[in-house]
């Protein structure tokens, strides 16, 4: 299965990394893991790193995918995601567009320890109330 769940920090933070093509059924599968991980381990914070997955849905299946993996969470927790390497910047704009406004806090990478470093500020404990702040172009 091209996905890998792990806790990162000691808990604080869940690690989804996503290669290859992915099926529905494996993709509901990352977004269980993920949940079950979260509430496990109480983490705060998300890193979903899918830079290498191939680039074989159009930007509403990206949006759904995106959404249900935000919906399966249960609560809100900041997202540091690193987006597929090949999604052009029309992909990157049409994902977001579909995505309905969420009570959750996600921003945009090109780099894992960039993306770390975010969710490491993200939950200092004086900045943990969600909000949407999402980013249109990566750090």
């Amino acid at each position: 299965m091209p996905v890998k769940v792990e806790l990162l920090e000691d808990g604080l933070f869940v690690s989804m990394i996503c290669w290859g093509v992915l099926s529905r059924q494996e993709t509901g599968w990352a977004h269980e893991t993920v949940r079950e991980h979260v509430v496990a381990a109480n983490a705060i914070g998300i890193l979903v790193d899918v830079r290498d997955t191939e680039i074989t849905s159009t930007p509403a299946y990206s949006a759904e995918i995106v959404e249900n993996f935000i919906f399966a969470l249960e609560r809100s927790l900041p997202i540091a995601f690193l987006p597929p390497l090949g999604w052009s910047e029309a992909h990157f704009e049409r994902v977001w567009s579909l995505v309905p406004e969420l009570d959750i806090r996600v921003e945009v990478f090109k780099a894992r320890e960039a993306a770390l470093d975010w969710l490491r500020i993200a939950t200092e404990p004086s900045d943990r109330t969600p909000q949407s702040d999402r980013k249109k172009a990566a750090h």
